[in-house]
């Protein structure tokens, strides 16, 4: 079962200034994938939500934290297909490979080469 971050942060997010709607919605969905991974990273979490939102086996919390910032965050989101390669405070790539069992897409990661190949 894959876990729907773009989803969940954007129900549980606050909109702070802006006219979200004179931008175009490809230039949001861009935006808001880019604000995910940036809060994935600057928290250092992959359960970057609060525990009252999403509960938390306390026993097991310290798995999901990242203690390092990786060199590739694969994440497995139920949206489309995405890379990020350069965020603004992190070296980190980003990519959701998409829904293979729907819409056969996949990504290849070439670590040596510092390339994602959607």
């Amino acid at each position: 079962s894959r876990y729907d971050y773009l989803k969940r942060i954007k129900k549980n997010s606050y909109y702070l200034g802006g006219d979200l709607e004179s931008e175009g919605e490809d230039a949001n969905e861009v935006d808001d994938i880019t604000k995910i991974a940036n809060t994935i990273l600057s928290q250092a979490s992959l359960m970057p939500l609060f525990y009252l939102v999403q509960p938390i086996y306390w026993e097991y919390a310290e798995v999901l934290n990242l203690n390092n910032c990786p060199d590739y965050l694969i994440l497995a989101d139920t949206c489309e297909q995405y890379s990020l390669d350069s965020l603004p405070n992190a070296a980190t790539k980003v990519t959701n490979p998409g829904n293979f069992s729907t819409n056969h897409t996949f990504t290849i990661v070439y670590p040596l080469l510092g390339k994602i190949e959607l």
